[in-house]
């Protein structure tokens, strides 16, 4: 019933899941069902209200969802706000700016501080010939983005993907420089090695198929470039080698790395661990029951699954529900602190306070610490008419934490308890128990550690080439610079500075010459280098297209203006 919510809202379509599972759905009791489809019916008349231009329709709608949200112990509604973000959008690329502005004020409030919303009034700055706020919006979606604690890690995991990718496509670039400028003296060494034994033609193929063997392996290209670093050691400079032995690092750990970190990105991703995110941020999305409902159905036997289910449908307000669920929990751990609170509020709500007593006495024997359980067993004791009990069980909730208690008289009603989400503070156990269950744990697979020993091994055989290259006669390596016509000089300054570097040994101009541009190439294309958060993907990417096409004019600009102070 949820997923239709979304559905008519025009959202997001929920993340894939990363292994197959059963579509089920979380049940929910009359009331909740219909305080669900009320949401729905809201949503339409907000709809109606914006073609038809009538702000105050669609105000009077807005409010009827934030109470309704509240009223299920919600406090967002992502999935309603993108979908009024989207709509504004619309409305600004129809001309009618002012509309699209009152929209995205009504998805603010839904869901205040959602990157989408921030990212989309850029998007109607930019329609309103706007530039300057189009760039501030875009810049404060992204600041939204990565302060947002569900998709902070997100992003540092597609941050590495990202820089993996740019760095060993660097490399190789790099080293096809290098072998682009000293490959003929590379295959003059090999030659006379050759020649010691083979003579005419015969020396030449066999110094060809030393040099290029690995392209007949499966992934070539790649071991040629590893092969390519090695024969290239003995004949560069300090400054190459220190580039070289860097890049050799990065090739080997950096796959390592991504190959840790893939698990995690896959289950961060999953519907199971976004349900349990928008629950700890009180955010009631379209997919949340069908997610939830995977969850359950992957890990039938969690009790820390159960506990979860149990703390929405108390949420929610569907006690008997919940009531249910905890008492399974007890079943399996008895001692939960958690749930016997819970359960004895639900006894409190009855009035059936010796029951609840019960329930708040077996918490504090099982977790003497607990400042909640004095607390709430002094509002039981207080129900029942036994003051004096009442009166030393909140001594003895003040002693062990006065200010937390302080906070629970001043924030709530007086005849209120506690209750807990008991469930939500074991998501980390869950998410092992997802990774388990999916295959998705973090041991590396030996497979995985092959990039580093392929590294090691070229690096082992660049410095024994580069001694038996200096006991056959080889010498330390001299600048190749070469004196071109002017013209020549400007192309390579503009276009191709690595080259000229690359000819005078500094290994480390040549390497920034490469990766600097190839930064900004590779920046409209970050979506398909990384698995980026799901708000991310609002950016759009012809705004990433005009920052790497004004950041390689300005490139171009500084190199042209380096070049003529070289010259003049």
């Amino acid at each position: 019933m949820l997923l239709a919510l979304l559905l008519a809202a025009g959202g997001a379509p929920p993340l894939a899941a990363q292994a197959p599972v059963e579509a089920t759905e979380v049940e929910v009791g009359p009331a909740v069902g219909q305080s669900l489809l009320r949401l729905q019916d809201l949503w339409l008349q907000w709809v109606t209200a914006f073609y038809q231009g009538r702000q105050d329709g669609a105000e009077a709608a807005v409010a009827e969802m934030e109470r309704i949200a509240a009223q299920l112990g919600m406090r967002h509604l992502p999935d309603l706000s993108r979908a009024m973000a989207a709509r504004a959008v619309d409305g600004a690329a129809g001309g009618d700016r002012e509309r699209a502005l009152w929209a995205l004020e009504m998805a603010e409030r839904l869901h205040p501080g959602q990157p989408e919303t921030a990212l989309a009034r850029a998007r109607v700055a930019s329609a309103g010939g706007a530039p300057l706020e189009a760039a501030r919006w875009e810049i404060a979606g992204w600041r939204r983005l990565a302060s947002d604690p569900s998709s902070r890690p997100l992003l540092g995991r597609a941050l590495l993907g990202w820089t993996t990718a740019l760095l060993l496509l660097a490399a190789g670039l790099y080293v096809l420089l290098q072998f682009a400028v000293k490959g003929p003296t590379v295959y003059r060494d090999l030659h006379a090695l050759c020649a010691r034994w083979l003579t005419g033609k015969a020396a030449h193929l066999a110094a060809l198929a030393v040099l290029a063997w690995p392209l007949a392996l499966p992934g070539g290209l790649l071991w040629w470039l590893l092969w390519a670093s090695a024969l290239l050691w003995a004949h560069a400079s300090t400054s190459e080698r220190w580039v070289q032995a860097a890049l050799w690092i990065v090739a080997g750990t950096l796959p390592v790395l991504v190959a840790h970190q893939q698990p995690h990105g896959v289950i961060s991703l999953s519907p199971p661990v976004r349900a349990m995110e928008a629950l700890a941020e009180r955010r009631l999305e379209g997919s949340l029951l069908t997610d939830l409902g995977v969850l359950r159905s992957t890990l039938p036997k969690s009790v820390a699954v159960q506990q979860l289910v149990a703390d929405v449908h108390r949420r929610f307000g569907q006690w008997e529900f919940a009531r249910s669920l905890y008492r399974q929990v007890l079943e399996a751990a008895p001692e939960t602190v958690d749930v016997l609170l819970d359960l004895g509020a639900f006894h409190f709500r009855q009035g059936e306070f010796a029951t609840a007593t019960q329930y708040f006495q077996r918490a504090a024997t099982a977790d003497p610490g607990s400042a909640a359980a004095y607390y709430n067993l002094s509002l039981s004791f207080s129900e029942a008419y036994l003051f004096e009990e009442s009166r030393q069980a909140l001594e003895k909730a003040r002693r062990l934490d006065g200010d937390r208690v302080a906070d629970w008289v001043r924030s709530g009603e007086p005849r209120r308890v506690l209750t807990f989400d008991g469930g939500l503070a074991r998501a980390p156990e869950i998410r092992r128990d997802l990774a388990a269950a999916w295959g998705r744990n973090a041991a590396l697979r030996p497979a995985d550690w092959l990039p580093l020993a392929a590294t090691l091994l070229v690096a082992l055989v660049a410095l024994v080439w580069d001694r038996a290259l200096r006991r056959l006669g080889g010498g330390p390596p001299v600048s190749l610079a070469t004196h071109r016509p002017a013209w020549a000089e400007w192309a390579i300054a503009l276009g191709l500075p690595a080259w000229r570097a690359a000819e005078e040994g500094s290994g480390a101009r040549a390497f920034a010459g490469v990766v600097g541009p190839l930064a900004l190439v590779l920046l409209p294309f970050a979506g398909r280098l990384a698995v980026m958060p799901p708000a991310a993907l609002a950016v759009s990417p012809r705004a990433l297209g005009w920052i790497a096409a004004f950041g390689l004019a300005a490139l171009l600009a500084v190199r042209a203006w380096r070049e003529r102070r070289r010259v003049g």
